[in-house]
């Protein structure tokens, strides 16, 4: 039987003609094989259209000015693409209708607000663009192919802006839906991110989230005797033990578990989607991560279900900036709950605490927020009645670094806390505060931002991970 294989392209695969003839070459490379593509957003469109929206708010921006930028920029890849005049037409006739709703859009958020509902919609956008560019790009070629936009296949929670699937609605509207497409052997071209709740509002799935649509694709379609698998085409190799512009001596991982690759994406690893793995592991489908550059290498990453305690002790290290916030008082000892507080405060606030640290004299509580939400987490704390009382002192250290070092060895391994810390202290690195989850494959150092780069690159020595 054939397999099943959900090819994902980012922003930086659809660039111009000759990324998009790469494309071709991948198609050549699996054809026989029962085939879906999911689509990103062209590059840093996302990005101009949040700064639109937001902009356009605050009366920052001319309407017309952004979005004539959005068409052209649109318009120009089709002109590189798309020879044929009738499907060149078509594709620039979808693009200025949706541009017609999108400045409808923007004409009401400057006129009443910008609603979060509002955001979802806007920035879905991106994806609709991009896809049926590339949807166009392969019926000109010959191919049979069917467009889907994300919100007719995924459903969601309410919570917008990172929205949530609800699994069992999302899995039988995507086998109602795209099955029988596969059966006539044509290929589905998926928009990425973008999905819907149950009364049919956009939401979208998160930064990265195109990701998590090719994995809800796999999911969703896994059936018994029909191998499937995702490829995650980017531009690097695979994932890597260390960022290679903190440490050189990076290198490939070939084979990494589906909880280790959890523990990095969580931890600032910008290859994955962070939920990404999550369908993929309740089913143990694997998941490659493929260089776009060289789709003939094989050398990449696969994610699977290998064995827990396979060589090494630590796989890799990521590093993500953080903002570090102290709440201390002598009062905590007696005010139960109050670590219950300050999450709930942040919560509010739409602040992601990403490490939390305690002492055991309990007269402090320590923890990490993204660097961009730190002054936001304080202000929310300080100006709380509960923590806004004098009798607390809340420190704001913005200058941190997080970072993870991951591996399922770990856990069977005594004395690997004593090796990082000699490391680190060898490279004179200071550290802030320290974390390990119950599951033992991660520990979670804060250290000041100055030290990261010789932290990383102690550990990664310390380790052999570059041997």
């Amino acid at each position: 039987m054939v397999d099943l294989i959900v090819h994902k392209f980012g922003g930086s695969c659809l660039k111009d003609a000759t990324s998009f003839a790469k494309t071709l070459n991948i198609l050549e490379k699996f054809r026989g094989n029962k085939m879906i593509f999911v689509c990103s957003a062209l590059s840093n469109i996302t990005d101009f259209l949040l700064e639109t929206a937001t902009g356009v708010a605050d009366h920052h921006f001319d309407i017309e000015e952004r979005i004539e930028h959005v068409k052209e920029r649109h318009l120009i890849l089709i002109n590189q693409v798309i020879m044929d005049e009738n499907l060149r037409q078509d594709a620039i006739n979808f693009i200025e209708t949706s541009l017609k709703r999108l400045k409808n859009t923007l004409y009401g958020v400057w006129e009443i607000g910008l609603a979060t509902r509002s955001i979802d919609f806007i920035l879905s956008f991106g994806e609709r663009l991009s896809t049926y560019i590339y949807y166009t790009y392969l019926r000109e070629r010959g191919e049979k192919v069917e467009y889907f936009s994300g919100e007719t296949l995924i459903y969601t929670n309410g919570m917008f802006n990172n929205a949530l699937p609800l699994f069992n609605l999302t899995e039988k509207t995507i086998q109602d839906k795209i099955e029988p497409v596969l059966q006539k052997d044509t290929f589905p071209v998926v928009t990425g991110y973008i999905s819907a709740n149950q009364e049919g509002h956009i939401t979208t799935l998160g930064r990265g989230g195109s990701d998590l649509t090719a994995t809800l694709m796999a999911y969703s379609l896994h059936i018994p005797h029909r191998n499937t698998y995702v490829v995650l085409w980017k531009d690097v190799d695979g994932l890597l033990t260390a960022n290679p512009k903190l440490e050189p001596k990076a290198r490939l991982i070939p084979n990494i578990s589906y909880a280790e690759a959890r523990e990095l994406a969580f931890f600032g690893s910008k290859v994955l989607h962070p939920l990404c793995i999550f369908p993929m592991e309740k089913r143990q489908i694997p998941i490659q991560i493929r260089n776009f550059d060289q789709p003939g290498q094989e050398n990449f990453t696969t994610i699977e279900a290998t064995q827990e305690t396979i060589t090494g002790i630590v796989k890799a290290i990521t590093v993500q900036d953080a903002a570090m916030i102290t709440v201390e008082s002598d009062a905590m000892v007696s005010l139960p709950g109050t670590a219950a507080k300050v999450f709930d405060i942040l919560g509010n606030a739409g602040v992601n605490v990403i490490m939390i640290s305690q002492g055991s004299s309990e007269n402090n509580i320590t923890f990490l927020v993204e660097r961009k939400s730190g002054e936001a987490a304080k202000k929310a704390l300080s100006q709380s009645k509960f923590f806004g009382q004098q009798w607390f002192n809340i420190k704001l250290d913005p200058n941190i670094s997080l970072i993870a070092i991951v591996g399922a060895g770990m856990a069977y391994t005594p004395g690997v806390a004593g090796r990082i810390f000699t490391a680190l202290g060898s490279a004179k690195a200071n550290v802030r505060a320290i974390a390990q989850g119950s599951s033992e494959i991660n520990i979670s150092i804060a250290v000041e931002s100055k030290d990261a780069t010789h932290a990383v690159q102690a550990i990664h020595k310390e380790f052999s991970l570059g041997d």
